[in-house]
């Protein structure tokens, strides 16, 4: 969610809540049934606005690759459905978090992609390796800079 919000330049922010508020936004690890992972937001009927989020990520891709592999994996796949729990839609560019995958080997190519960013996993995640495209912080500021 830091890179997101960092992303957003001030115009969203993470905040910690107590353990007795209920946070709007929820990312849960459960059975992936062969998919990384889904976003479901809760919008408000009358503005349209996202109100909140649950966010589901396989906990199966810990079982995937190397050690390095299956953190990439969850970085990006939370990444990814992250945008969608704050409204982004999918794309067609591959070079964006938010492309949705149609080929039987676009996360073997998408997440090899990303690992040839990186010098090791400290770089996950870092500004040397955010995972966004300058295309998926434009869609982000467009909805977040009213």
């Amino acid at each position: 969610m830091k890179t997101w919000s960092d992303a957003a330049a001030d115009r969203l922010r993470l905040v910690r809540i107590s353990e007795r508020e209920i946070a709007a936004l929820r990312v849960n690890f459960v059975a992936g049934d062969h998919v990384y992972g889904e976003a479901r937001p809760v919008i408000d009927r009358e503005s349209g606005a996202i109100v909140g989020a649950d966010v589901h990520i396989s906990r199966d891709l810990a079982s995937t690759g190397d050690r390095l592999e299956q953190q990439i994996i969850l970085y990006l796949t939370a990444l990814h459905e992250l945008g969608h729990a704050l409204g982004l839609r999918h794309t067609d560019d591959f070079s964006t978090i938010m492309y949705s995958f149609r080929r039987p080997d676009d996360g073997e190519r998408y997440f090899g992609a990303y690992r040839q960013r990186l010098r090791g996993a400290d770089d996950i995640g870092t500004a040397r390796a955010t995972g966004l495209a300058p295309a998926d912080v434009e869609a982000l500021r467009a909805l977040y800079g009213r």
